[in-house]
């Protein structure tokens, strides 16, 4: 995957050699083959890619925090074990080895090896054995998957472009986190929860399409508050431009613009017409003053 995002078209091939020649020169194919890397065009996405794309959609999106009723479902070790499956077949039936034996594959081998033999001596063998289990047994999975997956433009396209969609949601999750867990209330859950249950449920004014334009603003006035005389400068223009932003110009160009009506005068009632002609009432002093 390396090769193919860094340096497509150069590099050694780990599936054997070719030796068929035509007119001088390799075919497309048997050149990708020869390189690792396989243009557009040659290799269509399989069911393993696919179930490689699930298995990352389901890890970072979550689905089953949100939808219970497919918790007990298992969706990360399905989608894995489909997509293992379909490379496997894939692989064996082509007459190649279960994965492809490439430096990185050994490394990543190697290292899981030292971590199984150095498991007794470890403070704590048990602990160790399941942090094994449990973290690098799936990171070594997906290492596997994506190196025998990803082989084409498209595949990394496609993958790439999963991966930065699902940061964003990360990152407008942990946001709504904060919020719900009472970060920003001294640990109150319910002074915000109107405001995340509206947000989740229905985003009136569409706030969430504009997250990453906030994200922006944010990082500008992070940037900008640095410079005292910038942001004085910057505060004293804001406040003396805040007349544009009058209700009253406001409602007007709503009517003008939107509603289509025509202006109403309204005449102000003085003083007299307010107290019909009464006169306030003197106070009653008070005996002795």
């Amino acid at each position: 995957m390396e090769r193919l995002a860094f340096n497509p078209g150069r590099g050694r091939s780990s599936e054997g050699d070719v030796s068929s020649l035509e007119n001088g020169r390799l075919p497309v194919a048997a050149t990708a083959a020869a390189s690792g890397f396989i243009p557009t065009g040659v290799e269509t996405l399989n069911v393993a890619f696919w179930g490689l794309f699930a298995f990352t959609a389901v890890l970072f999106f979550r689905p089953q925090d949100t939808l219970q009723l497919i918790a007990p479902l298992h969706l990360p070790e399905c989608t894995a074990i489909v997509a293992l499956v379909a490379l496997f077949t894939n692989r064996l039936n082509r007459n190649l080895t279960l994965v492809r034996l490439s430096r990185e594959a050994l490394g990543v081998a190697f290292l899981a090896g030292v971590m199984l033999a150095t498991t007794p001596f470890s403070v704590w063998p048990g602990g160790a054995l399941n942090t094994f289990t449990d973290i690098y047994f799936k990171v070594v999975i997906v290492f596997v998957l994506i190196v025998n997956c990803v082989r084409s433009v498209r595949a990394l396209r496609l993958l790439s472009w999963l991966i930065l969609c699902a940061m964003g949601y990360l990152a407008l999750r942990g946001v709504i986190d904060f919020i719900r867990d009472g970060f920003f209330s001294r640990g109150d859950v319910n002074m915000f929860r109107p405001l995340v249950d509206s947000l989740l449920n229905w985003d009136t004014y569409m706030l969430f399409a504009d997250f990453q334009s906030y994200l922006e603003t944010q990082e500008l006035v992070n940037t900008v508050y640095q410079d005292p005389t910038q942001w004085s400068r910057m505060s004293i223009l804001n406040v003396a431009r805040s007349g544009k932003f009058s209700s009253d110009r406001t409602i007007c160009e709503y009517a003008q613009d939107i509603w289509r009506v025509s202006r109403v005068p309204i005449r102000l009632l003085s003083q007299d017409e307010l107290t019909m002609g009464l006169k306030e009432e003197q106070p009653i002093p008070l005996s002795g003053s």
